[in-house]
């Protein structure tokens, strides 16, 4: 059971960590050229 919310709780970091790098581009973007 420690394990599973473990692995529960690595996954969701990896998703948060994820998102943020992909989104990073994006948000740099937007703040350079605003429109």
């Amino acid at each position: 059971m420690n394990d599973r919310r473990k692995f529960l709780t690595l996954m969701v970091a990896v998703a948060m960590t994820g998102t943020a790098i992909a989104a990073e581009p994006t948000l740099a973007t937007v703040y350079l050229n605003p429109t």
